[in-house]
């Protein structure tokens, strides 16, 4: 074996459902440069152990785990909320909770002199299984929230949890309704609501904008905030398998 690599067993602790399973994607050629495609497709133990041995380079580089769905037609991949792993060259192996971590990150676009923040779902059963990331919320004091899931989809994944938590502790619920796996269909609402998140955050609120894992749904929104905030003229074309829409 060379030197500049090294063998590592990569362990997730994560409790799954049937016709799902666990990858490790990493920004090395060895983890497929981000690219859950290269199907580095752990294998299930027990007790919601999974595991896999790889070769790795013995330099610092940052990894992940995502989870694919057999059952879900559009095979849509779901990535660990929240910030990248880290494997230091002089590390041992260790067994890795999924979306164990800070959860809720600090977001900065150009542009827009304040910031604003991302999370996974609260008290949502896969997501925030310890319940850790209100928590979160409170210390940074997030007091508005844009929220972009439908009302029954947020009521089923929390147990009826999470609303009634944003009244109690008086957090401004912003919502604005997109399907899973999908992007806005009206466009000229959708970009009524972005600017009224992004007035928001520029009246000093401390705006946290989630979905249900905070990467899809979320992840257009900031988007979308950069386009809104940039100097330079943006197009943005929606794509999925069935259908190509325009703004």
């Amino acid at each position: 074996m060379s030197n500049s690599v090294r063998s590592h067993k990569f362990s997730l602790r994560f409790a799954s459902k049937w016709g799902q399973n666990c990858y490790v994607v990493g920004e090395v050629k060895e983890l497929g440069h981000w690219n859950p495609g290269h199907q580095l497709r752990m294998v299930y133990t027990e007790d919601s152990l999974w595991t896999i041995t790889l070769d790795v380079p013995t330099t610092f580089f940052r990894y992940s785990y995502v989870i694919i769905d057999d059952f879900d037609p559009n095979r849509g991949v779901t990535w660990e909320p929240r910030t990248d792993r880290e494997l230091k060259p002089d590390q041992l192996p260790r067994i890795d909770d999924w979306g164990v971590g800070k959860k809720v990150q600090m977001m900065t676009i150009p542009n827009l002199e304040k910031p604003f923040w991302r999370c996974p779902m609260p008290y949502s059963r896969m997501f925030d299984a310890s319940n850790e990331i209100h928590k979160e919320l409170e210390d940074i004091g997030i007091n508005v929230i844009a929220l972009l899931t439908h009302l029954d989809e947020a009521n089923y994944h929390t147990n009826g949890l999470l609303l009634p938590y944003y009244a109690e502790h008086k957090m401004n619920v912003h919502m604005f309704s997109i399907d899973d796996k999908s992007v806005p269909w009206d466009i000229q609402s959708f970009r009524k609501y972005v600017r009224s998140v992004i007035e928001l955050i520029k009246k000093d609120g401390k705006v946290c904008i989630h979905c249900h894992s905070g990467t899809g749904r979320t992840g257009v929104l900031v988007a979308s905030h950069w386009t809104e905030c940039s100097r330079y003229s943006c197009r943005i074309q929606w794509t999925l398998p069935w259908r190509v829409n325009d703004t």
